[in-house]
């Protein structure tokens, strides 16, 4: 894996030259059409019902990388943002507390061992036919609450489709879950993970709270694609 600690969260101006943003539905190289013509029944290959629209998206033009963050209810309905940056940054509003009865938003279930949202993300390295995989680009994920916690995944290359994403700073990650395509990574994430919890406390959850969720691509060592969203627990 090239050496990525000295990348900056926020590369100065110029520094990812190819990079375009975007609030849309991933490429159909992303996500699983079901062989059919309609969109209606699409879904990432993480999971049943998880659909590929409303991500926060950029893709490198010149490596044919596509990166994706979603923010949606947990079991529920997208979340958009309330606005969305010059740079691609898109801000939201999320709710606090774990995952409640909430029918207007699509929640059947309770738990109170989960948030009442989750991040979902989403690597593809096949963009307009090209043929490298996960091996020949580094990928970091980096959660930063507003009290300073901060966790950072990298994507390990243990194999072809086995990407895991463990982090550099405390125990702990998140399986690859889209099955054992070399070219795609993606999974959902969610704050009453074990692990997210160590990292971010028992007010990880509280209103007020801000996260800042930042998915990166490096070719080289050099960052080449980001996606930015930025979080706040209303």
């Amino acid at each position: 894996m090239a050496k990525l600690d000295k990348q900056s969260m926020t590369p100065p101006p110029g520094q990812i030259k190819h990079d375009a943003h975007t609030i849309d539905t991933l490429d159909a190289t992303s996500y699983d059409t079901k062989g059919t013509i309609t969109t209606t029944d699409d879904e990432m290959w993480f999971g049943d019902g998880n659909l590929p629209t409303n991500y926060n998206i950029s893709v490198d033009s010149k490596t044919d990388i596509e990166l994706g963050l979603k923010i949606h209810y947990r079991q529920g309905d997208d979340i958009t943002p309330t606005s969305v940056d010059a740079d691609g940054t898109a801000h939201y509003d999320v709710p606090a507390g774990a995952q409640v009865v909430d029918p207007a938003h699509g929640v059947s279930s309770a738990d109170p061992n989960r948030a009442a949202w989750n991040f979902d993300f989403s690597v593809n390295t096949c963009l307009d036919g090209s043929t490298k995989t996960l091996d020949d680009f580094d990928f970091r994920l980096v959660v930063t609450s507003g009290d300073g916690e901060q966790g950072i995944f990298d994507l390990q290359h243990l194999g072809a489709g086995d990407t895991p994403w463990l982090s550099s700073t405390s125990p702990g990650g998140f399986a690859d879950e889209d099955g054992a395509n070399p070219q795609l990574s993606q999974n959902s994430v969610n704050l009453g993970f074990g692990f997210m919890t160590a990292i971010f406390g028992p007010d990880a959850m509280d209103a007020g709270e801000t996260y800042d969720i930042v998915l990166q691509a490096f070719d080289g060592g050099k960052i080449v694609a980001q996606v930015h969203d930025v979080l706040l627990l209303a």
